[in-house]
C-alpha cells in the first residue's frame, strides 16, 4: 500500500531528537503554534532548509528579522559542534551569535527558554495590585538601567548540518532568531604586539599595528 502525503504536510520521517529525548514529533506544539518537527520533552525543533524560507515570510509576531539574519550565510563562520543530524547523522555545526536586547525584552526571552525557572516571579505578576505594583516598578528599574548602562549583550548559540542543511533550535532559541538582528559572535584571538625592531620567528606571519583594531 503507498502512503499519500498531501501538498504542505511534512513526510513522517523517523528521526531522533539530537538530545538524546527520543523519536521527533512533526506536529504543533504549545511553545511554537505553527507545525514543526520537535521534541516533545526538551522542546527543541527542527527546521529544514526549506522550512526555513517559509519562516522568513511569517509576519506574525510583528518584525519578523529571521529573514534578515540568513542563517545558511552563517554556517560559514561555524564551529564544530558535538551533536548529530537528526537527518544524516553527521556532526552539526554550533553557530555562535549574539545581539544587544533591553532588560525587559530580555526577561521575557528567558521566560520562552526557562518558563519553569521563572516560576516565581510569573507567579508574584498575578498577584492582584501586588503584580501590578511590582512590575511598574522593576520596568521603571530595567528602563533606568538600560538608559544609563546600555541594553544587555546577549548570545545565542543554535546547530546547524552543512550536508543537509537541517537547523536545530533548543527552547525559546528561535525567538530570538526571529526576534533580534543577530551577528556572527567574534572568536578572534588577542594580538600581541612586538616591540620596535623585533625580528619576526622563522614562519611566523606579523601583521602592522596598523592593521590590528
Amino acid at each position: 500500500m503507498v502512503k499519500i502525503t498531501r501538498v504542505g504536510e511534512e513526510p513522517s520521517l523517523k528521526l531522533s531528537c539530537p538530545k538524546g529525548c527520543g523519536p521527533l514529533k512533526y506536529g504543533r506544539s504549545l511553545d511554537i503554534i505553527r507545525k514543526s518537527t520537535h521534541c516533545k520533552k526538551c522542546k527543541g525543533i527542527m527546521l529544514s532548509k526549506n522550512e526555513i524560507e517559509k519562516w522568513e515570510k511569517k509576519k506574525i509576531p510583528v518584525n519578523n528579522k529571521m529573514k534578515k539574519n540568513e542563517l545558511l550565510a552563517f554556517l560559514n563562520a561555524a564551529t564544530d559542534g558535538p551533536l548529530d543530524c537528526p537527518k544524516c547523522s553527521r556532526k552539526m555545526k554550533e553557530i555562535h551569535l549574539e545581539y544587544k536586547k533591553s532588560r525587559t525584552m530580555s526577561r521575557h526571552e528567558d521566560m520562552a527558554k526557562n518558563p519553569k525557572g521563572m516560576a516565581g516571579e510569573i507567579a508574584i505578576d498575578w498577584i492582584p495590585i501586588i503584580g501590578a505594583l511590582f512590575q511598574f516598578t522593576r520596568f521603571i528599574g530595567e528602563v533606568g538601567e538600560d538608559l544609563t548602562k546600555g541594553k544587555l549583550e546577549k548570545s545565542v548559540t543554535i546547530d546547524g548540518c552543512a550536508s543537509c542543511f537541517i537547523f536545530w533550535f533548543d527552547r525559546g532559541e528561535i525567538v530570538q532568531i526571529m526576534g533580534n538582528n543577530v551577528t556572527t559572535k567574534s572568536k578572534n584571538p588577542d594580538v600581541n604586539i612586538a616591540p620596535p625592531n623585533t625580528q619576526p620567528t622563522s614562519g611566523v606571519v606579523t601583521v602592522s599595528k596598523s592593521e590590528v583594531k
